[in-house]
C-alpha cells in the first residue's frame, strides 16, 4: 500500500500563513494575525467560539494564542484545505456541539491552556476579587 498523498498545495498554505504572520516573526501567526484571519473568514474574533476550535484544528500547540507555521500547515492539511475559500466552507464543522466525546475533551483542554494566558499556572489575585 503507497502512503497517501496530500492534497493540498503547501505553497499556497504557506501564502496564507504569510499574510497573517508576525512582521517580526514570520514563523509565527500570533493574535493580531489570528483575529485578521477569523474576520477574513467572517467570523468575529471577540466572540465567535468557532474562532478557538479554528485555532485547535490548526494546532496551536506551542504557545496558546499563537499558531507556528508548522501548526499550521499540518492544521490545513489536517482539515484538507489550501485556500481561504475551502476553509471558510469547512467552518460549519467547526461546531463544538457535535464534536465526539474524545476530540471535545481534547477542544476543552486546549481551551483550559488557551485561557492560562501562556505559561501563568495561577489566577493573579486581582482576578479573584473582581
Amino acid at each position: 500500500q503507497e502512503p497517501q498523498v496530500s492534497s493540498v498545495d503547501l505553497v499556497a498554505v504557506d501564502a496564507i500563513f504569510d499574510r497573517f504572520a508576525d512582521p517580526e516573526d514570520t514563523e509565527t501567526m500570533k493574535m493580531e494575525g489570528i483575529a485578521n484571519l477569523a474576520t477574513e473568514l467572517g467570523l468575529d474574533p471577540e466572540t465567535d467560539v468557532t474562532v478557538l476550535v479554528m485555532c485547535w484544528k490548526l494546532k496551536s500547540a506551542k504557545k496558546p494564542g499563537e499558531i507556528q507555521r508548522t501548526e499550521f500547515q499540518q492544521g490545513m492539511e489536517s482539515i484538507g484545505c489550501s485556500s481561504i475559500k475551502e476553509l471558510q466552507a469547512a467552518l460549519p464543522s467547526f461546531d463544538p456541539g457535535f464534536m465526539e466525546h474524545k476530540d471535545f475533551r481534547d477542544f476543552y483542554r486546549f481551551c483550559f491552556q488557551f485561557n492560562r494566558e501562556g505559561t501563568q499556572r495561577t489566577i493573579e489575585k486581582e482576578a479573584i476579587i473582581e
